[in-house]
């Protein structure tokens, strides 16, 4: 597994495929719709009624659309590469003008259409957003210099013409932009290439196990990276059938939405996986689902057991960011280490650099905690940061990105996170991870979910404290009964001095723990 043997790294650089110099996101997603043009490439159901798709394309209908739209932005005279932004709702609209934007060889802006007139003029100024692709249900953004699109006009518009070709785009051409839901006072934007969807290609076999046959069905709104990418792009790439949701369904519905797709492959976050199962939720063992991906959150051995009784289909983890996407993964046919969501997906080169030394990016013992890193040459990392200078600068060693996420590496070459290196606690003058507290809270029965913050209840003290998502029962016995379960296997400086019972712990749109607010509580 390891390139030098003892050592915290899968290779020295990236070994896997690496695109054509001449490429273009949208074409390389519209592409198998020379084969499968009367293919569904993309259904939306909706959460309420289930039973037939509200909207759908073909792979010919998709692709013949996203020309028109092409077309149509053809017309607007734009510079090239400008910057676009898409507020829409989940939808073949999102589809349609994520795949023209790019294809035109502008840079699609994927904003979520929850965002506030603040946020957006923020984000907008970073971004040099020339343009916003907007639903009508949403307010308008009055901005000068920022033109106010419908995508029914572009597609109106393109039609009268012949559909627009793609444009002549390298690999290393910009193509799209995220911004990260950090904790900073301002966002930073995340710059995509072309390559970046050819770089996705590790995660084919060694996550999804996906094949053409597959109907994928992604639970997250399409401006999440994870559903943009997992949930429309790869199904595409692969001729498969992309599926996504209108809305969060009520618990009770999984069943019948997960037989009314027909899904083989259902991807979301630990915390939907929970709430099926806590619902009357039932699977046959005849439904066409093969298995279920997780990812933005740590998969809990108690989680991945329970959906496995109940189901009978594997539960794979994966692991990354925005700024590379997955890089770690347990495949369906692989045996799952609990605390560890995989291995490095073949050809990545990942390491495990020291923590503490800016200068020197040589990988670690195995065993040893250090920062995550990710090599420059993965054709799925991205350009740069936009809108920070900073965090452009301390992202990188050498030729590695370090991601800020604390890992030890194991004997075996699977790879278990130990929390951010900025969430790390210090307690009594040590540093302690919150995943190795949490785990030892999430053990314990009755504990259904739990997180952990350092406080400082006076000058110069710095305490642990616990919040937990407990049953009825559990919190009738009270929060000194629940730390003396865990007293025992943590070291007293580890330990929690305080714990409170919430109804909920705070989280992001995109389901991971607000850890700065859990002071608030």
């Amino acid at each position: 597994m390891t390139e030098r043997a003892g050592l915290s790294v899968s290779a020295a650089s990236y070994a896997g495929p690496q695109p054509p110099p001449a490429y273009n996101l949208a074409a390389a997603a519209l592409a198998a719709g020379h084969r499968h043009r009367d293919k569904p490439a993309f259904r939306l159901f909706s959460a309420d009624e289930p039973h037939a798709p509200a909207q759908t394309a073909t792979y010919g209908e998709l692709a013949s659309r996203a020309g028109h739209v092409m077309a149509g932005l053809k017309e607007l005279g734009l510079p090239p590469r400008s910057v676009i932004a898409i507020r829409q709702h989940t939808g073949i609209a999102y589809a349609l003008s994520f795949l023209a934007i790019t294809g035109s060889g502008h840079i699609a802006l994927a904003m979520s259409p929850m965002l506030t007139a603040r946020e957006i003029e923020t984000i907008s100024k970073i971004a040099g957003v020339a343009a916003i692709i907007r639903d009508e249900t949403l307010e308008a953004h009055d901005r000068d210099g920022i033109a106010d699109l419908r995508i029914e006009a572009l597609e109106h518009d393109g039609a009268r013409s012949r559909p627009a070709g793609f444009a002549d785009t390298s690999a290393n051409d910009p193509a799209y932009l995220v911004f990260t839901s950090g904790t900073g006072a301002a966002p930073k934007g995340v710059l995509h290439a072309h390559r970046a969807v050819f770089g996705r290609r590790p995660m084919y076999r060694d996550w999804y196990d996906a094949s053409e046959a597959d109907v994928f069905l992604h639970t997250g709104a399409m401006n999440w990276t994870y559903s943009l990418g997992t949930g429309l792009l790869d199904p595409l790439v692969l001729g498969a059938t992309a599926t996504f949701l209108d809305a969060t369904p009520a618990p009770q519905s999984w069943s019948d939405i997960l037989h009314a797709t027909q899904a083989t492959i259902l991807a979301t976050v630990p915390g939907i996986y929970r709430q099926m199962l806590r619902s009357d939720f039932s699977l046959s063992r005849s439904a066409p689902l093969r298995h279920g991906l997780t990812a933005g959150e740590a998969l809990r051995p108690a989680l991945h057991d329970d959906w496995i009784s109940t189901t009978g289909r594997p539960l794979c983890e994966a692991f990354g960011m925005s700024e590379i996407s997955t890089y770690l993964s347990t495949a369906p046919d692989m045996t799952w280490h609990p605390g560890s969501p995989g291995r490095p997906q073949r050809g990545r080169a990942i390491a495990i650099l020291n923590a503490e030394d800016d200068a020197d990016p040589v990988p670690l013992p195995l065993g040893e905690t250090g920062i995550l890193a990710v090599h420059r040459s993965d054709p799925g990392m991205m350009l740069g940061y936009i809108g920070s200078e900073t965090a452009e600068n301390a992202a990188w060693r050498g030729d590695w990105f370090v991601t800020g996420d604390l890992a030890i590496m194991d004997n075996d070459g699977f790879v278990h996170p130990q929390g951010r290196a900025d969430d790390v606690m210090n307690a009594m003058g040590y540093r302690v991870s919150p995943a190795e507290v949490e785990a030892q809270l999430l053990a314990c029965p009755g504990v259904i979910e739990a997180a952990v913050t350092s406080i400082e209840p006076a000058e110069g003290v710095s305490i642990i404290k616990a919040f937990v998502v407990a049953d009825s029962r559990t919190k009738e016995a009270g929060p000194e009964a629940l730390l003396g379960r865990v007293s025992g296997n943590l070291a007293r400086y580890k330990r929690p001095k305080e714990l409170v019972f919430v109804e909920s712990l705070p989280r992001t749109a995109n389901g991971k723990i607000q850890r700065s607010r859990l002071r608030l509580l």
